[in-house]
């Protein structure tokens, strides 16, 4: 009797989780929902190791698979029915040619995101991550994250005073532009959400695009204190701990010098979207075939 004893070899019945997440990663950005194949990579990157992000250079290479299986098995279909022929006739070829584009990932972005608290900046990065290729969008790294994982605790906990001495809060600085850089280096590009006060913070964020002679786009959000206010106060279980004294406190900084692009903020999430979107100028039309 013949079977396929492979089950029983614990490193070949193994399958990598990341191969496994570019089958719907893929069908999302197939079907035109960008927003939900970032959003999928960015919670398995949250909330797994920090080793799992040596694995994005293996990315394209894993949803061009997915895709051009996708189209195989459509193909296969062929003879069946006239329902599944028709299907596979119009579905297969797209699915090849994304296949092409996904192989061939365009060259990795970093976008930095800064302002004072309640200017919404996690917002924004969110809404610009879909569309910064390569596909399925850019990693969002943000401080107020990693500093609920630097102390080990859940991000709706709130840190005491110390957590944010002057000694953490530049751990945390170094800590995150490592980690951008270590995930720029996998071709994979990042948004790096952060309040970015200080000329030095955002010298330093900069230098890594300049190291790895990738394009940079730092975009600076503004909005006056009582919108301010408004949007921390209705904050619940978010990992900033900001408070509106924190707010207040905060228009007396010293920014310093601010060459990033400005921008108002004092608007809907969505009116500040559109704001920003010529920074980042990306054509998912135009990615390399």
């Amino acid at each position: 009797m013949l079977f396929d004893a492979i089950e029983f070899d614990a490193l070949i019945a193994s399958v990598d989780v990341l191969y496994d997440l570019a089958f719907p990663m893929m069908d999302f950005i197939q079907r035109g929902r960008r927003a939900a194949s970032n959003t999928l990579l960015n919670r398995y990157l949250s909330t797994t190791s920090d080793d799992n992000i040596d694995a994005l250079r293996a990315l394209p290479l894993f949803l061009s698979l997915r895709a051009a299986i996708r189209a195989k098995v459509l193909l296969a279909r062929f003879d069946r029915t006239s329902e599944d022929t028709a299907i596979a006739t119009q579905q297969a070829p797209s699915y090849f040619e994304l296949a092409l584009r996904l192989v061939h990932p365009s060259s990795p972005t970093l976008v930095a995101v800064g302002g004072l608290s309640g200017t919404g900046k996690s917002v924004l990065a969110r809404a610009l991550a879909p569309d910064v290729l390569p596909q399925p969008g850019a990693v969002v790294l943000r401080t107020d994250v990693l500093r609920k994982q630097l102390f080990q605790v859940n991000e709706g906990d709130r840190l005491p005073e110390s957590g944010y001495r002057p000694e953490i809060t530049t751990q945390v600085y170094e800590t995150i532009a490592k980690r951008a850089e270590r995930i720029l280096s996998q071709g994979h590009s990042v948004i790096v959400d952060a309040v970015f006060a200080r000329e030095s913070e955002r010298a330093a964020i900069t230098d890594v695009a300049k190291r790895l002679n990738i394009r940079f786009v730092g975009l600076f959000l503004v909005t006056d204190l009582a919108t301010r206010l408004g949007r921390v106060a209705l904050r619940e279980k978010d990992a900033s701990d900001a408070t509106p004294a924190l707010a207040r406190l905060q228009e007396e900084y010293d920014l310093g010098a601010i060459d990033w692009t400005i921008i108002d903020a004092s608007g809907l999430a969505e009116e500040t979207v559109k704001r920003c979107q010529p920074c980042i100028a990306f054509d998912l039309e135009q990615a390399p075939v």
